[in-house]
């Protein structure tokens, strides 16, 4: 299944999340940007740089969305593509998300 990742109604991604532990809650797969993820990949970049406070925060403020390929919201703790790209060059960048565990 295609997922779609969105900031601010914009798409910056997809992925098939190619790899689920749904007793974790944690899915995660090979992501594929849009040419809009580079408005946002810096701030991405940062945990690379193991600038982890800085990067926890932006990334919580930019409120990511995942959305199923029928466009359906599903819910997430959090969405964090890794990308190491400026250390690695040609190194796939990946995503994982955190479902929310809804009661």
């Amino acid at each position: 299944m295609k997922y779609t990742i969105y900031y601010s109604q914009i798409i910056i991604g997809s992925t098939n999340l190619e790899h689920t532990d749904k007793s974790m809650g944690i899915a995660h797969g090979i992501f594929t940007p849009t040419k809009e993820y580079e408005n946002i990949q810096n701030i991405f970049k940062l945990f690379a740089e193991k600038k982890h406070e800085e990067y926890y925060k932006k990334r919580d403020a930019l409120k990511l969305e995942l959305h199923d390929e029928n466009n359906h919201l599903i819910q997430t703790e959090c969405i964090h593509i890794e990308d190491y790209s400026s250390l690695i060059p040609n190194d796939p960048l990946r995503v994982e998300v955190i479902l929310e565990i809804v009661n």
